[in-house]
């Protein structure tokens, strides 16, 4: 499991084919604020397309190169 940090440029891993959408990691949510995913860890992200805000299962993400 990679385990991101606030201010972690990430893009999402399920594109389906397309350019993958990235987002800015705003904070990591604590366990306790989402207590029915203990061993996952949850990020709060803002999409840089968009500036939409959402919540992630890292799982779900992977950080950009740089």
């Amino acid at each position: 499991m990679v385990d991101f940090k606030a201010g972690e440029l990430v893009e999402e891993l399920n594109s389906m084919g397309h350019d993958p959408a990235r987002a800015l990691i705003v904070r990591v949510v604590p366990h306790a604020e989402i207590p029915g995913f203990p061993n996952r860890q949850v990020v709060e992200v803002q999409w840089v397309a968009t500036g939409a805000t959402s919540l992630q299962f890292n799982g779900d993400l992977r950080r950009v190169k740089r």
